[in-house]
């Protein structure tokens, strides 16, 4: 029940972050629904399946959204294991210690994406992605954070299971 749940979350995230979420642009930078939702579920639910969830959800952004396909998914993939590390010493259900993750691994996420896209190209400017775009995406994606992990948990009490489980 539960990998259903999770598996509609994925496709209920894709949907807005293709629809929606570009009309909340500020300034150019977007919140990354996906993500916050990949980090949500990597931290509730303590289980090795994750790591292809992440990796499945990042391979489907970069399809959706004409990116290089790929480094989505490995960007989440790296932040998917540093949930996994972070999410055992969060403080119960705070929403604050929750943000505060989401922001870290946002960052995480981010530089990881960025430095495989510096990889893949020696002319990607390194300093400005990440001052224009990884630092506030990441401020964006820890202020959606606390409705994306609500929502989540409400969503979980509808079902039998119990989500540290």
């Amino acid at each position: 029940m539960k990998g259903v749940l999770y598996a509609g979350l994925a496709l209920l995230a894709l949907g807005l972050q293709i629809t929606v979420v570009p009309d909340l642009s500020i300034w150019g930078i977007r919140p990354d629904v996906v993500l916050v939702t990949v980090l949500a579920v990597t931290i509730r639910w303590r289980d090795k399946f994750v790591f292809v969830y992440a990796a499945a959800l990042g391979v489907a952004l970069d399809s959706f959204t004409h990116g290089v396909l790929g480094v989505s998914g490995m960007s989440f993939f790296a932040a998917a294991i540093a949930a996994q590390l972070v999410g055992g010493a969060l403080y119960g259900d705070s929403l604050v210690s929750f943000s505060t993750a989401v922001f870290a691994l946002s960052l995480l996420e981010g530089i990881v994406f960025v430095v495989i896209f510096r990889v893949l190209d020696s002319q990607v400017p390194w300093g400005s992605w990440l001052l224009t775009r990884v630092v506030p995406e990441a401020f964006y994606n820890a202020l959606i954070a606390p409705a994306v992990y609500i929502g989540i948990a409400r969503l979980e009490r509808w079902t039998p299971l119990h989500p540290r489980s």
